[in-house]
């Protein structure tokens, strides 16, 4: 019995020894499908790290059930360590141009049914999404200056919500194209007192935006993707009254002198990031400025003109 057992303690040093060597000459490993995900974790359900496109080289750190934990060095964002499932490489010792090129057609995958083109395709869809969010709206210009003086109290911001959809479209890395249509309330409001009763007063407009946006995004961290974007946005009028109240009275009408169309420039910055329940898509943090170019009124040498901060939360698709 004792015989037994020293050959097989000596195979099983053997094996153990040689281990290290082993996973040394395999540590290496080339992607074999057009685009797969780098995740977080070795799960189908952990959040997307990047995407990585066929022939990339990737170093295995460690290899977890079907998984291999891995590690490489992207142009754009630096070391990038994550998960990859062992069907979308191939394990080598030696990487060579002429090896990469002949590597077969990739098999589909359900887990890579959906996968977000690239940033660096250009020209390619990069996302669709939807948003709703909260705006502060007020008015701005030589008359709104005027009127405040006038009645002695100042035009104040009034709160309104706003949503709609977009499609953002890559030119390059670092660059994206940003199309929108979105409903926004607009508007002001102002409080005080004449002639010895308290009065409010509302300026009620609503708008039909579509914008133009060319969007600047910085390296990703991982799941989340900061941008800073800036654009210009027409404006169709879809309502425009005036709401008051004095001494308990109420009274609103249509704003007579009101041009039908807005326009003006947009600044702002987004924040892209991922949860852990979320199997595609992302969501969006959204906060903008529209400053107004354009007099909302028609009477000749009137200034009147809007502007608009908002937050938004959306989708990206």
């Amino acid at each position: 019995m004792k015989k037994g057992i020293f050959p097989l303690m000596f195979i099983l040093s053997i094996l153990i020894l040689s281990s290290p060597l082993l996973l040394r000459a395999q540590d290496k490993a080339v992607v074999r499908v057009d685009r797969a995900n780098i995740r977080e974790k070795p799960d189908l359900q952990s959040p997307v790290v990047t995407v990585v496109t066929r022939g990339t080289v990737l170093q295995i750190l460690a290899q977890e059930g079907e998984w291999y934990r891995i590690s490489f060095t992207s142009r754009d964002k630096g070391v990038i360590n994550g998960y990859i499932h062992q069907n979308l490489v191939e394990v080598i010792k030696e990487i060579t141009k002429e090896k990469i090129e002949r590597k077969p057609e990739p098999r589909a995958r359900p887990e890579e049914k959906f996968v977000r083109p690239s940033r660096s395709e250009r020209g390619r869809l990069r996302a669709i999404g939807f948003k709703l969010g909260w705006s502060g709206a007020s008015l701005y210009g030589a008359n709104v200056e005027e009127f405040e003086e006038y009645l002695e109290e100042e035009i104040k911001t009034k709160s309104g919500f706003n949503f709609g959809a977009f499609i953002i479209v890559n030119l390059n890395s670092f660059l994206a194209l940003q199309s929108e249509l979105n409903f926004v309330e607009k508007g002001a409001k102002t409080q005080g007192e004449a002639a010895g009763e308290a009065y409010k007063a509302w300026i009620n407009l609503n708008y039909l935006e579509i914008p133009a946006i060319l969007r600047f995004y910085l390296p990703a961290q991982n799941n989340f993707h900061f941008s800073f974007y800036t654009g210009t946005y027409v404006g169709l009028k879809t309502k425009g009254r005036v709401k008051a109240e004095v001494a308990g009275i109420k009274v609103e009408s249509d704003i007579e002198n009101l041009k039908s169309t807005d326009a003006g420039l947009i600044f702002g910055a987004g924040f892209d990031f991922s949860l852990p329940f979320l199997k595609t898509g992302q969501f969006c943090l959204d906060l903008r400025y529209n400053l107004g170019l354009t007099s909302i009124s028609t009477e000749a040498g009137v200034e009147t003109k809007n502007k608009v901060i908002s937050l938004s939360l959306g989708y990206l698709f």
